[in-house]
């Protein structure tokens, strides 16, 4: 699996950004090319998808910024993996709306999300998701489909504007409100699963 590193760096200007670009591109590009497989299962459109994520990365300066803002942590990875995804999710015809049942919980669930031990959503999540502790929220995001389960981290989470998510999905403004609430609806209808089954009896 090759990419053209020298390509993307010829895109940035900044030599400190370039410097970090180096890193992500050499410590990364495996799990993203593995994260893009994972949704379209062939070799050669997820090495399309990874281009595509990098050159997204390298060719925007705001999109490079946003993920030096998350250098060294546990977002970075994160970051990366959501970018293959969308990338990925853009070379599907017709998004997976799978929907796994809700029947194995014999691991762990009391982590946080992705293994951030700072998880938390802007102000906006609770008003609008539902009031859920951050166990509920970890589990609910497990089996929310890709589509929406990118969505919900690219507002709450990462704080896209409007603007940025639709270039990132292609999605024009009025499918953009449509798929959110349809995400939103999803996710509550997951968390209230997650209650009635009585998980987290000290909720």
């Amino acid at each position: 699996m090759t990419y053209n590193l020298l390509f993307y760096l010829s895109l940035i200007e900044d030599a400190d950004a370039a410097e970090y670009f180096k890193y992500v591109y050499v410590k990364y590009q495996g799990v993203m090319y593995r994260t893009a497989l994972s949704v379209l299962h062939d070799h050669a459109r997820a090495e399309d998808a990874v281009h595509n994520a990098f050159f997204k990365l390298a060719s925007k300066d705001e999109r490079l910024s946003q993920l030096m803002e998350y250098k060294y942590t546990p977002k970075e990875a994160h970051f990366l993996m959501m970018v293959s995804k969308q990338c990925a999710l853009n070379m599907v015809d017709s998004a997976s709306s799978k929907h796994e049942e809700l029947s194995d919980f014999n691991e762990d669930l009391t982590g946080k999300y992705y293994g951030d031990p700072n998880f938390v959503f802007n102000e906006d999540w609770h008003e609008e998701i539902v009031d859920a502790d951050v166990r509920e929220l970890n589990l609910a995001l497990k089996y929310l489909p890709d589509e929406y389960n990118n969505l919900i981290m690219m507002i709450y989470y990462y704080n896209f504007t409007t603007e940025q998510i639709m270039e990132d999905t292609e999605m024009d403004r009025k499918t953009l409100y449509v798929k959110k609430s349809r995400a939103l609806r999803r996710l509550r209808e997951i968390i209230k699963d997650i209650r009635e089954r009585g998980l987290f009896s000290d909720v």
